[in-house]
């Protein structure tokens, strides 16, 4: 393990960070790769929310960050750094390489509600055609109901 300026770390540095409670992880994948499975405690971070957990984060405590394969998590590591934390890795050959390693899901969260159809009203008749309906009604009046 290594002070923080090496920008990686092994997933065997990562879990004893991890077993020591000392670390902040960072998922930088999609949404439901992390819900699907995660490291223990990971917070999910993208392009959404990015800014508030810069705002929010304890800078100087260790970030650990990770992707599928280690390369984009290079990129995030290396933002957080600009931004002031003091501590950032990126986890080397990331979700891939911690295979064996504990994990946690998140719950799927449920389906929204179906929209219901709107009810449909008849528009009124154009007032032409109420005209005509009350003649024709007219007619058939007069010839005993027959149209």
């Amino acid at each position: 393990m290594s002070d923080g300026s090496d920008p990686e770390i092994s997933p065997e540095g990562a879990q004893a960070l991890l077993e020591a409670g000392s670390a902040t992880f960072v998922d930088v994948r999609d949404g439901s790769s992390y819900r699907s499975g995660h490291i223990p405690g990971a917070l999910h971070v993208g392009d959404h929310n990015i800014g508030e957990f810069v705002s929010a984060a304890d800078k100087s405590r260790p970030v650990v960050v990770y992707c599928y394969h280690g390369n984009s998590s290079l990129g995030g590591a290396s933002y957080l750094r600009s931004q002031g934390f003091e501590q950032v890795w990126s986890m080397s050959s990331g979700w891939a390489g911690w295979y064996g390693r504990p994990m946690e899901e998140s719950p799927r969260p449920d389906p929204p509600p179906r929209p219901r159809a709107p009810r449909v009203t008849p528009a009124p008749a154009p007032k032409r055609q109420r005209r005509r309906d009350r003649w024709l009604g007219r007619i058939r009046s007069l010839r005993g109901g027959k149209g």
